[in-house]
């Protein structure tokens, strides 16, 4: 049976590209299929807008079979040999709880975002030392040093010819 082709765009070459597209899912492969160089995609893309909305299309058709691939390993599993001494002896199914988590975070980003819990434990007036000061020194004065204006600094390591 003939895989079914989409109509994206009247243009053959252009139709057949997003097609590509649809069935790899990549750009680079969808133009290697099609014998011609990535730079050919962008050319039409910028200089054709019925071309760049015919991409987004068949971009968004790629991305739900991605999506449809990761659901089937993620709850559907994948099947894997079990060797012993390299013969294939038996099967299991493998499922990914990573693919799960993210296709969880997709659908319901809200009820599985990422949280990340602060709190500020007494009333924020704690000193701050940083490593390498030195404590020993508690007696020392501070010394307020007056501020320079930048071009007063310059002038007195390089002061003007004039």
């Amino acid at each position: 049976m003939k895989k079914k082709l989409y109509k994206f765009v009247p243009q053959r070459d252009k139709n057949r590209f997003l097609n590509y597209l649809v069935d790899c899912g990549t750009i680079s492969k969808a133009a290697q299929a099609m014998g011609i160089s990535r730079q050919t995609h962008y050319l039409w893309l910028h200089s054709d807008s019925n071309y760049a909305i015919a991409f987004n299309r068949a971009r968004a058709m790629a991305n739900d079979l991605l999506e449809e691939e990761a659901y089937r390993r993620a709850v559907e599993g994948c099947e894997r040999g079990i060797y012993y001494k390299g013969d294939r002896i038996a099967t299991r199914i493998e499922y990914s709880d990573t693919l799960l988590a993210m296709l969880l975070k997709g659908a319901f980003p809200d009820k599985y975002k990422d949280r990340v819990q602060q709190e500020t434990v007494g009333d924020g007036g704690a000193e701050l030392t940083w490593e390498g000061d030195d404590d020993d020194d508690d007696n020392a004065e501070e010394t307020d040093h007056d501020t320079v204006p930048a071009g007063a600094a310059l002038e007195k390591d390089h002061p003007s010819s004039t």
